[in-house]
């Protein structure tokens, strides 16, 4: 009798901490679909030229995870090489906005030199895309000036 109620005592105990534990987390999904992910721009077009520039051999690379881009140059270790981004993501548009330099020494302070965010084909710390394309390994995205060619690694 009593190996029995220690079983029924035992799951009690194991079912309770399960439920305790669930209870506790806050699962926070991500509902970004097939933009989630790490992706290298390969190629820049200037929109009122027609030109184009490959820089898929740069280590270009946005990496979206939830509400949050990191924006970096992978060749170069350095704080103001990566840049952190909230996005909004509604059907085919995309706002990158609230711009800062990934320093949390430095408490990643705002961006206030637009000319860090060129190299990446963003002209200003609150840019809005069109997404013209976007599978499981490709994305184009195009602003006001620029089309951004991405290959999802």
């Amino acid at each position: 009798m009593k190996v029995h109620l220690f079983n029924k005592t035992a799951r009690w105990c194991a079912v309770s901490v399960v439920a305790l534990v669930m209870a506790s987390c806050e699962l926070s999904m991500s509902d970004n679909g097939r933009l989630d992910g790490y992706w290298h721009l390969v190629a820049v077009d200037t929109l009122s030229t027609g030109g184009s520039h490959d820089v898929s051999q740069d280590k270009y690379f946005w990496a979206w995870q939830h509400r949050l881009v990191v924006v970096a140059d992978r060749a170069y270790q350095t704080p103001n090489r990566r840049l952190l981004f909230h996005f909004e993501h509604r059907a085919d548009t995309l706002r990158l906005y609230d711009a800062h330099i990934d320093d949390r020494p430095n408490g990643d302070p705002p961006v206030e030199d637009v000319t860090l965010l060129q190299v990446y084909g963003i002209d200003s710390p609150d840019e809005r895309f069109i997404i013209e394309a976007l599978s499981g390994s490709k994305m184009i995205l195009r602003s006001s000036t620029l089309r951004l060619y991405f290959r999802k690694m």
